[in-house]
């Protein structure tokens, strides 16, 4: 047989291997052992929402070589701030706004879209009693913090003002947390600002200049966010609500409690990109979530379900951001969206 005549036939054995390495995706992660669904709870994911058409046109936008000017030194980019609070920027405006805040069943993958809040809205956190979701809005050129009642559906924004408002936290006895972008002798600043019980005298808890991702501890003593080490790198701290000096916890990103408050899940760099971590709120105790999955090249966003035996995570390949659960243990892993994305989750 030809070279010629044997290209189809490669080509064909390339599309059957295909097809067979996407059926083993769909069974949950085989090579890590799979969830079965009727082990997960009923409760709803929230998830920045893309069908699979709209998934693969974000994808494709990604793909493609930015052209960026490099910014001149010590200043800061206004799309850099932006991202840091989670909102969109003008470049990715288009592909952003198609993401529509939804309810995913982890039992059944079935999508609901929460048609009161607007297309762009990133979810962010639920309330311990899971009646409010907290979600990112930019309106006017900057993020803010909305809260959308879950039982009647009414929509109420948070934070007001022309400064950027990011990663609206919900705690016990009606706190909050967020990250504020302030202006302080002509530099952009990223602050913590946290409020006391029933959203009374908020003010900033968190020195900067980019700290940002608040999550609360159950008790509402405390919170955990993102900071910038010395060497320039991410690192997760921990600060009194009341404020007072943070305590370093360790290198990463993406900080959150398991419900009983006796673990922080995380996302951390390793050699094979971004990975789950977890690790006592003391910072002792740090250990892999998990051997990783290979299917994806980062590990990002974890959110613990509430009885705290799951986590859900983004796992992020070729530009698609797949919501996947891994148990609290680090065993199994499963697909929970096989279809579309599922960015930002908050369970």
């Amino acid at each position: 047989m030809t070279p010629a005549e044997l290209r189809p036939r490669r080509g064909a054995v390339r599309r059957r291997l295909a097809a067979v390495v996407l059926a083993a995706a769909a069974l949950g992660g085989c090579a890590l052992g799979g969830i079965p669904a009727e082990e997960l709870p009923a409760s709803p994911i929230a998830v920045g929402y893309r069908d699979a058409e709209q998934a693969r046109q974000r994808a494709e936008l990604l793909a493609k070589p930015e052209q960026q000017r490099r910014p001149r030194a010590g200043v800061a980019r206004v799309k850099d701030v932006q991202r840091a609070l989670g909102a969109t920027d003008p470049a990715s405006l288009v592909q952003e706004q198609a993401a529509r805040l939804a309810l995913v069943d982890p039992t059944s993958a079935a999508v609901e879209i929460l048609e009161n809040a607007p297309r762009g809205a990133e979810p962010y956190s639920w309330s311990p009693d899971r009646t409010q979701l907290s979600f990112v809005l930019t309106v006017d050129g900057a993020a803010q913090v909305h809260v959308l009642d879950r039982t009647s559906g009414e929509v109420r924004r948070l934070t007001h003002g022309g400064s950027g408002h990011g990663h609206g936290a919900l705690g016990p006895d009606g706190r909050a947390a967020w990250t504020r972008a302030e202006t302080v002798d002509g530099q952009s600043v990223l602050r913590i600002w946290a409020t006391g019980p029933r959203l009374a005298s908020p003010r900033a808890v968190s020195p900067g200049p980019s700290d940002r991702t608040p999550a609360w501890a159950p008790d509402g003593r405390a919170l955990v966010y993102v900071g910038r080490g010395a060497d320039g790198v991410d690192v997760i701290q921990r600060v009194d609500a009341a404020g007072g000096e943070p305590q370093m916890l360790a290198r990463g990103r993406d900080p959150v409690f398991s419900p009983d408050g006796q673990w922080i899940v995380y996302s951390a760099r390793t050699g094979s990109g971004q990975r789950l971590w977890k690790m006592r709120p003391d910072g002792s105790g740090r250990l892999p979530l998990g051997q990783g999955s290979t299917e994806v090249d980062d590990e990002i966003r974890p959110a613990v379900s509430p009885d705290g035996r799951f986590v859900a995570y983004v796992g992020e390949a070729q530009h698609r951001q797949v919501l996947r659960v891994r148990r609290m243990d680090g065993t199994g892993d499963r697909i929970l969206l096989e279809d579309g994305d599922g960015a930002s989750p908050a369970w």
